[in-house]
C-alpha cells in the first residue's frame, strides 16, 4: 500500500503579508495582490482576518500592498530614514576644543610649528610629508580665527553628530577634512601654497549633512522629484556662503574640498545605513516565514 502524504504538508510556506479588521479590507487587499499574478488567502485569525501568500513572493506581495496604501491616501511611501536622532556628543566637541586650544597654545610659544605642519604643497608634493593634509586641520592664524571654527563650525559637527552618532560622525568629519586638504593641495601644485585651519573639517561635517538628506532622498526612490533633491543642496549652499567665503585670508577652496569630500562621505554612509537595515528587515521577514509556516486558522 502507498502512504498518503498529509494534506497540510503538501501546501507551499506561506507568509502573513497583512491583517485587517474586516474581511472586506483583506478581500480588497487581496485583488491586489491577484492582479499582480500572486497566489493568496485571506484566513481569519484572532485579530481580524490576515493574507497569506507564498513566501518567497512575501517581500514584493509587501511592497505593492505598501504603494496600493500610499496611492489610496495620495500619499509617497516613505521608508525610514537613513538617519536617526543620536546623542550631539557634547564631549566630543569638547575634547575636539581642548586640542584645538592646546595646539594654539603651542603656535603661540613656537611660531615654527606652523610652518612644519601647515598643508604646503612644496612639502607635502615634493618632500612627502604626508601628514600636514592632516595636522593643518589642528592649526590656527589667530584667536578669531580659533573661536570662529569651534562655535560656528561647533554647530555642524553637533549636527552631524546626532544624525550619524559621534563614533561615526568625528572619524568622518576629521576624514573629510584631511581629503579636502589634500584635494586642495593637489589642486595648487606648482604654486608655493599653505592653508591652515579646522574650517575645512568642519565645512566637511556640513557636507556630511547634504550627503546623508540626498541619500535619504534618493533611497526614497525621489530621484525625479527635483524639488525634494534640491532643499538640501540649496540649504547647505546657502549655509556655506554665510559663512565660507567670509574673512580676509580665507581658503575657499579647502572650505569647498572639504564640503564636496563630506557630501561624498555623507552620501556612502547613508547607503550603508539604509543597506543594512534592508539586510535586517530582510532576515526579519524570513524569521517570520520560517516561523509562521501555515497559516494561523481561527
Amino acid at each position: 500500500m502507498e502512504a498518503l502524504t498529509p494534506w497540510n504538508e503538501t501546501l507551499p510556506a506561506l507568509c502573513e503579508v497583512g491583517v485587517w479588521t474586516s474581511i472586506h479590507e483583506a478581500h480588497e487587499h487581496a485583488l491586489v495582490l491577484l492582479a499582480m499574478g500572486w497566489d493568496c488567502s485571506v484566513h481569519p485569525v484572532s485579530d481580524g482576518y490576515a493574507l497569506f501568500t507564498a513566501a518567497g513572493d512575501a517581500e514584493h506581495a509587501s511592497r505593492e500592498l505598501g504603494l496600493y496604501a500610499a496611492e489610496q491616501s495620495r500619499e509617497t511611501p516613505l521608508p525610514e530614514p537613513a538617519v536617526a536622532d543620536h546623542p550631539a556628543g557634547i564631549m566630543w566637541l569638547l575634547a575636539w576644543g581642548i586640542i584645538l586650544t592646546a595646539v594654539f597654545s603651542r603656535q603661540l610659544a613656537d611660531p615654527a610649528l606652523t610652518d612644519r605642519f601647515s598643508n604646503s604643497t612644496v612639502p607635502l608634493l615634493e618632500q612627502g610629508e604626508w601628514w600636514r593634509p592632516f595636522t593643518a586641520l589642528f592649526l590656527h592664524g589667530d584667536l578669531a580665527h580659533l573661536l570662529g571654527n569651534l562655535l560656528i563650525g561647533g554647530l555642524f559637527c553637533i549636527m552631524a553628530a546626532k544624525s550619524l552618532g559621534a563614533w561615526k560622525s568625528w572619524p568622518l568629519i576629521l576624514l573629510g577634512g584631511t581629503v579636502g586638504n589634500l584635494v586642495n593641495a593637489l589642486f595648487h601644485q606648482g604654486e608655493s601654497f599653505s592653508s591652515i585651519g579646522a574650517s575645512t573639517a568642519t565645512f566637511a561635517a556640513l557636507g556630511l549633512l547634504v550627503g546623508l538628506a540626498l541619500a535619504n532622498e534618493t533611497l526614497k526612490g525621489r530621484y525625479l522629484r527635483l524639488r525634494s533633491l534640491a532643499v538640501p543642496l540649496i540649504s547647505g549652499s546657502l549655509i556655506f556662503s554665510m559663512f565660507g567665503t567670509a574673512g580676509e585670508n580665507t581658503d575657499v577652496s579647502a572650505h569647498v574640498w572639504g564640503g564636496l569630500s563630506g557630501v561624498a562621505l555623507g552620501a556612502f554612509s547613508g547607503w550603508l545605513e539604509r543597506a543594512s537595515r534592508r539586510d535586517q528587515d530582510r532576515n526579519e521577514l524570513t524569521c517570520r516565514c520560517m516561523s509562521a509556516g501555515q497559516p494561523r486558522i481561527g
